[in-house]
């Protein structure tokens, strides 16, 4: 008797064999968004000891906005979250990733110039 599972097209429905399930996958996504997230908000801190205290003021703030958008997003519960809540946790975590990689770059950009003179 002919094994049922093979015969007809594949369930659209179904991951391949291949590939890891959705949940995992956003899980080692979000995982790894953190992990960037925290390297990098450690480095913010040190691009808030700029000498100009108003935009360090706004910035800490920017930043105050942006972490808790990111922690919000990191709480997602993926096994239970619709594709557009993840998509939208994941959408934070970016946004706030761009917005800490910036800020570092600035920062490092302000340190050589400060070596620099």
């Amino acid at each position: 008797m002919p094994d049922r599972s093979m015969v007809g097209p594949p369930d659209p429905h179904q991951d391949p064999p291949h590939r890891m399930p959705l949940h995992l996958r956003l899980r080692r996504r979000v995982g790894t968004a953190l992990a960037v997230f925290g390297l990098l908000a450690g480095s913010f801190a040190v691009s808030l000891a700029a000498p100009d205290v108003a935009r360090a003021d706004t910035a800490a703030e920017r930043a105050e906005v942006q972490r808790k958008r990111a922690a919000v997003a990191s709480e997602i519960d993926t096994l239970r979250a619709t594709n557009a809540q993840v998509e939208a946790a994941l959408s934070a975590l970016n946004s706030n990733v761009a917005t800490q990689t910036a800020a570092l770059r600035d920062a490092e950009r302000r340190s050589a110039e400060a070596d620099a003179a």
